[in-house]
């Protein structure tokens, strides 16, 4: 690999301001890139609350504190480093989650205003648009209280097909996070008895949602989403709503203004750079157009998101008045939160999922045409890029084929996904819709894979312009 480094002129002794030197390194451009990328990834994560622990005994020493609060912060960071990793490959997937999040809320937020309007309900908070927000993310836990329900299965309960399935959540949380134990969550025979029920009703399906949230509901805890919540209102398996205030919801949020605020700064700033680099006529890194690209979806996230809490780790906790009946688990299960690609593993709520903002088959694809939305931005700011240097003229090609095709197969994909719901069950229109799906998407995934792949093998092949640092280098930045 070939190198260069620059010589600078050093100044004369005596006092002078000495100028960042007209020129920047490869690894100045890259450094910049990724900070954007890291940044704007990690400030717009809005996950759900995590997975209670059973409580722990104090700390023996002072050794046992340190190893305890290491292992609670990693048991916090370590799925917003996983799910950050994600963002940073498909930015555009967070934007359509937040699309759906916002219409989903702003919709029980007027459910739960008509029903508190309509029983005229003097006890309770104002359910806001924050609360329904927080409640999709698991922020509401409804605990039932000990009696005699409590307490594992049979091995008759548990011998079947059904059973063994249902009884993975026991194992699950008994074995909870093995440097900090079992999850406070605990099996409860009647709710056993009733997900089961619902279960076998229509047969197990391991991958079926709403088979997931019944294995969900089947213990001593319920962690509930707006409209569920809503539901064990109406029918009193819970007496009366949360009376925690918006304010105090918000008391809550963790969310760092000074991490967004330096994300926001380091984003106008590569703006500058870009914009002062095009009316000089000096070429950018394609690496900088891709870190543009994320930041734009990145900051439409942002905007989206603005009423939802962010890194709440502890639910507000809700007493039950009494279990469900057959008939009312069956339509809490219907309700359930959809989304992403498994069905729940735990009893919280899983990430990136949502209750639907509508009855209709629209309503429920609403992250997925947001995801095209975010899509097309992506590529046409990539498109920027079109005239720019690269190692060969094959690739400058790929680049631009790559760049169209994420521009325009979201179109493609939003009609292919309107017929696949139109189309009747088992139909071969229903069959050809479903090819064309997973053709455009296997065709998409490539030219993605291009330009991220190229955006940092580019870098070695800049021309000698792209090494010219302007003005803003001056400014504060990153990198």
């Amino acid at each position: 690999m070939k190198t260069f480094a620059p010589e600078c002129t050093l100044p004369e002794t005596g006092p002078a301001f000495i100028q960042q030197p007209n020129v920047r390194s490869t690894m100045d451009i890259i450094w910049s890139s990724l900070v954007i990328m890291v940044l704007c990834t990690w400030s717009i994560l809005h996950l759900n609350v995590p997975p209670q622990l059973k409580p722990l005994p104090p700390p023996k020493n002072v050794w046992e504190r340190f190893r305890r609060s290491f292992f609670i912060s990693w048991y916090r960071a370590k799925p917003k480093i996983r799910w950050m990793a994600f963002t940073m490959l498909f930015p555009e997937w967070p934007l359509g989650v937040a699309i759906k999040t916002l219409a989903s809320g702003l919709k029980h937020t007027q459910e739960f205003n008509a029903f508190q309007e309509t029983e005229k309900l003097g006890d309770e908070a104002e359910w806001t648009l924050t609360h329904s927000m927080y409640a999709n993310m698991g922020g509401f836990v409804v605990r039932f209280p000990t009696t005699e329900d409590l307490g594992q299965p049979s091995i008759e309960e548990t011998s079947d097909r059904i059973g063994t399935w249902l009884d993975k959540l026991r194992v699950y949380s008994e074995v909870g996070y093995r440097h900090l134990g079992p999850f406070d969550w605990d099996p409860h025979r009647k709710h056993f008895a009733l997900a089961k029920a619902n279960i076998g009703f229509l047969g197990l399906d391991e991958q079926n949602v709403s088979d997931g949230e019944a294995r969900a509901l089947s213990g001593s805890v319920w962690a509930l989403n707006a409209p569920q919540l809503l539901e064990a209102r109406r029918c009193g398996i819970i007496r009366q709503l949360s009376a925690i205030t918006e304010d105090e919801i918000n008391d809550k949020n963790k969310g760092d203004m000074l991490i967004k605020l330096l994300a926001i700064l380091q984003v106008v700033w590569l703006n500058i750079q870009l914009i002062i680099r095009a009316i000089e006529g000096r070429q950018s890194s394609q690496l900088e157009i891709t870190a543009l690209a994320l930041a734009a979806c990145a900051f439409a996230t942002y905007v989206l998101l603005l009423w939802q809490p962010k890194d709440i780790y502890t639910p507000a906790v809700l007493l039950a008045q009494r279990s469900p009946s057959q008939e009312e688990f069956d339509k809490l299960v219907k309700l359930t939160s959809k989304g992403g690609f498994f069905s729940r593993k735990s009893y919280t709520v899983k990430n990136f999922t949502n209750p639907d903002a509508g009855e209709g088959k629209i309503e429920e694809g609403l992250d997925w045409y947001g995801t095209a939305i975010g899509l097309f931005i992506f590529g046409c700011i990539h498109l920027v890029a079109w005239n720019f240097h690269f190692p060969s003229a094959v690739e400058q090609l790929l680049w631009r084929i790559s760049s169209l095709l994420v521009v325009c197969l979201p179109l493609a994909l939003m009609v292919a996904f309107f017929f696949y719901i139109k189309a009747a069950s088992g139909s071969w229109q229903e069959g050809v819709a479903l090819i064309f799906l997973l053709l455009i998407l296997v065709v998409f995934a490539l030219a993605r894979l291009f330009l991220l792949v190229e955006a940092f093998r580019s870098t070695y092949y800049l021309p000698p312009s792209s090494y010219v640092a302007t003005w803003a280098n001056n400014i504060p930045h990153f990198g």
